[in-house]
C-alpha cells in the first residue's frame, strides 16, 4: 500500500515538473537571435537571385512581412552561393524565391514550399539561417496566411 502511494506521488510530481518545463519554454526559438535583431533594428535584409520581375509575388509577401514586423526591407540581389554564404554569416535574414529543391537546401532552413507563380510545376521556398526556428515559423505563417498582392 505504501509503495503504490509513493509511486502515485512520484508520477504526479514528474507530471507537474514536465508541465512547468513546457510552459516555461519559449518555443520556437532562434539560436542566433534573428527575430530579436529584426525587432530591435526594424530592418529585414532579404536576398534574392532571380530576376526581380520574376519575384513579384515574393516581394509582395516580403512587403507584408515588413508591415507585420514594423520593419523596413533592404533587398540584396546576388548569386545563389553568395547569398547562402551571406545568410550563414548573418549578413542577410532570408533569401526569397529560392527553388525548393535547391542544392543549398541542406545548408539553410527552408520554409514550406509554395507554387512558383510563373511555373506552377516548380516549387519555391524562402531560406533562413539554420537554427532560426522562430524566424522560420514567422516566415511559414506569412506564406500560409497571406495572399500575394
Amino acid at each position: 500500500m505504501m509503495s503504490r502511494s509513493l509511486f502515485t506521488s512520484a508520477r504526479m510530481g514528474f507530471s507537474l515538473l514536465c508541465l512547468c518545463v513546457l510552459f516555461g519554454c519559449e518555443l520556437p526559438k532562434d539560436q542566433r537571435g534573428t527575430t530579436e535583431r529584426i525587432e530591435r533594428e526594424s530592418e529585414i535584409r532579404a536576398g534574392y537571385s532571380a530576376q526581380a520581375e520574376e519575384l513579384a509575388a515574393e516581394r509582395a509577401w516580403l512587403a507584408a512581412l515588413g508591415e507585420r514586423k514594423d520593419a523596413r526591407i533592404e533587398e540584396m540581389p546576388g548569386e545563389a552561393h553568395q547569398l547562402v554564404e551571406a545568410l550563414r554569416r548573418g549578413e542577410i535574414d532570408l533569401i526569397i524565391g529560392m527553388p525548393a529543391k535547391s542544392p543549398f537546401a541542406k545548408e539553410v532552413g527552408l520554409s514550406r514550399p509554395y507554387p512558383n507563380p510563373q511555373e506552377r510545376a516548380q516549387k519555391r521556398a524562402w531560406a533562413v539561417r539554420p537554427g532560426e526556428n522562430a524566424w522560420l515559423y514567422e516566415v511559414d505563417r506569412l506564406l500560409m496566411q497571406e495572399t500575394p498582392r
